[in-house]
């Protein structure tokens, strides 16, 4: 006599993809909070301008200033800073601010590094307002792309009543006349 063969493990054929499926996401999920934590809590390595390294910010400000003799070491430090993280938008301008501060006039070295600080982070209220301050001190001597970069920066700022207040204390500060004249245009378009 032949019996039917009964498996009690065996699941209807098409629950065991979805079970499969289910299993697989719950495990991708898991993976990726893991890795999500890890690069959390990986530290001032993978932060922004707001974590610069306290020696750095004692050697040059914001604004560029630093002690002629201090100017070696900070440059490796904003180096070492930019190895950590490339992507550090305010790194890249400090490094800018540093050339110029150093050669006495705007470098293509402060322009490509100006540049890059706009083409890791178009638009960053962190830096924006130095950022700004920047280009419209230099802005005879910035490039079109720069021009154009920071112009697309305060539209986007701009849109935020807060920060037209902001841009405002910003104005009075730029000293450069064609910088400033710039700048007030811009503003006024703003709206």
């Amino acid at each position: 006599m032949l019996r039917p063969r009964i498996v009690p493990s065996e699941a209807p054929p098409s629950a065991l993809p979805a079970a499969l499926v289910l299993a697989l996401s719950v495990l991708g999920a898991g993976l990726a909070g893991v890795l999500a934590l890890s690069f959390l809590a990986s530290g001032p390595s993978f932060c922004g301008p707001g974590c610069i390294d306290r020696r750095m910010d004692a050697l040059v400000a914001s604004d560029g200033r630093v002690n002629p003799s201090q100017a070696s070491r900070a440059r490796d430090l904003i180096r070492r800073r930019l190895e950590l993280s490339p992507f550090d938008d305010g790194a890249w301008l400090r490094l800018a601010a540093l050339e110029v501060e150093t050669a006495g006039v705007f470098t293509p070295a402060a322009r490509a590094a100006v540049e890059t600080s706009y083409r890791y982070a178009p638009v960053d209220a962190a830096v924006a307002r130095w950022r700004l301050a920047f280009v419209f001190e230099h802005w005879r001597e910035v490039t079109p792309s720069i021009r154009k970069s920071a112009e697309m920066e305060m539209r986007s700022l701009g849109v935020w009543v807060e920060n037209r207040r902001m841009l405002a204390e910003l104005e009075r500060q730029i000293a450069d006349p064609t910088g400033r004249l710039a700048f007030h245009l811009l503003r006024q378009s703003l709206g």
